[in-house]
């Protein structure tokens, strides 16, 4: 099952712009997000805790985007994408930052720009993070599928995947399961 959470026109005054002036005076901008993180069990839950509070993550857009002056929107956009992947959850982000009244002749519409961005799976050729045991015995241990038990946020499970062998993953923390369920699912 796959879901999406969309927030539309997060209303921003802002401080961004090549020009010093437009630095100096905050100017309207929309920011709109879609994302997707691990919030299946919130379908039959009904519990927020069993999700991503879209709420709070307005806040954080809010306070990123009015809290210091950027030149560019691209610049801005790039900065709440790395806040999100790093305060929240979320494995996919597509995000629209645009000037509503941009300071340019004959445009009546709104400039901007929009980003998708995936969370960074644990790459297989980074090795600094795995059990040197595993690593160092992997060619012992025979194909077939792997138990990997307490999987957590799934390093070394990524990893037994990217060397071929179909995985199950065990953890308590299910919305750690989750989020690297949808992980694999976006890597292919």
């Amino acid at each position: 099952m796959s879901s999406s959470i969309v927030v539309k026109g997060i209303q921003l005054s802002a401080r961004c712009g090549v020009t010093e002036r437009e630095r100096q005076q905050p100017q309207p901008l929309l920011v709109d997000l879609i994302f997707r993180c691990p919030n299946q069990s919130a379908f039959q839950s009904d519990e927020l805790s069993d999700t991503v509070d879209y709420g709070t993550i307005t806040q954080r857009v809010q306070a990123i985007g009015e809290g210091q002056a950027f030149s560019l929107i691209e610049t801005m956009a790039e900065t709440i994408c790395q806040a999100l992947f790093h305060e929240f959850p979320i494995t996919r982000l597509k995000i629209w930052v645009r000037k509503i009244r941009p300071p340019l002749n004959r445009i009546e519409g709104s400039v901007g720009v929009q980003l998708i961005r995936s969370r960074q799976p644990i790459a297989s050729t980074d090795l600094q993070h795995l059990s040197p045991f595993l690593v160092d015995h992997l060619s012992r241990l025979p194909h077939g599928t792997v138990l990997d038990v307490a999987t957590g946020r799934g390093r070394h499970a990524l990893y037994l995947a990217s060397k071929g062998f179909p995985v199950h993953g065990i953890d308590r923390d299910t919305d750690a399961l989750h989020e690297l369920l949808a992980q694999a699912q976006e890597a292919g």
